[in-house]
């Protein structure tokens, strides 16, 4: 007798089936891959975080320059005092500057 239009024959279901089944698993290894390749980032941050905070706690070795702290103050405080008109601030910055190389070129004959 023949098949009837409406019904696939049985070995098309099977077909359905393993075609089916086969995606399921490919799914599955997609997923497993994202999640250890997400692991993997999650751990390489949480390192890099961790190396950016012991690098921050790291104190200078000799310690800061008076002068060159007051220096950087001043220019701070002209900025805060002069925001829309910085260039106001040049001889804060040069004094800045010269008091650095003071600094740096003491350091040097120091060591």
């Amino acid at each position: 007798s023949p098949s009837q239009p409406n019904q696939p024959p049985t070995h098309e279901g099977n077909i359905d089936d393993l075609v089916r089944a086969r995606v399921e698993r490919e799914m599955a290894i997609v997923q497993q891959r994202r999640v250890a390749f997400e692991q993997r980032s999650a751990d390489a941050v949480r390192r890099e975080a961790e190396d950016l905070v012991r690098r921050t706690k790291i104190q200078p070795k000799t310690p800061l320059d008076a002068d060159c702290v007051a220096a950087q103050e001043a220019v701070v405080e002209c900025y805060r005092k002069n925001p829309t008109r910085t260039l106001d601030c040049w001889r804060e910055v040069e004094q800045m500057k010269d008091t650095a190389r003071k600094a740096q070129k003491a350091f040097v004959e120091a060591n």
